[in-house]
């Protein structure tokens, strides 16, 4: 696959990701549940195809990726604004170090 279409690819599963996160915002303030199961596993890809792209793309795609946590954080506010301080589950690793390694490139 090209950088071109590596970036796209990227590019497009990003866009399914903050959607999900915008549709998850709207259920915790509607009070109703939301399952999330699949999004590990969505940022875990993201952060590996962004270590495939070089140069303006992969930067691009960084700030991306920094403005999707911060959607990220919003979502963990309004979900413990609406259910309180929620259990904090041991991480398989998976898209927390898919991240960690792409933070090693591109600090």
């Amino acid at each position: 696959m090209t950088t071109a279409a590596q970036a796209e690819s990227v590019t497009l599963e990003l866009s399914k990701i903050e959607s999900l996160i915008e549709g998850a915002h709207r259920l915790v303030t509607e009070g109703r549940l939301i399952d999330l199961s699949a999004l590990e596993g969505k940022v875990q890809s993201v952060c590996e195809g962004v270590l495939g792209l070089q140069g303006p793309e992969a930067r691009a795609t960084i700030h991306r990726l920094q403005g999707l946590l911060d959607t990220l954080d919003g979502l963990s506010m309004s979900l413990q604004s609406r259910y309180g301080d929620m259990p904090v589950m041991p991480s398989h690793g998976g898209a927390a170090a898919a991240y960690a390694q792409l933070l090693k490139h591109f600090p």
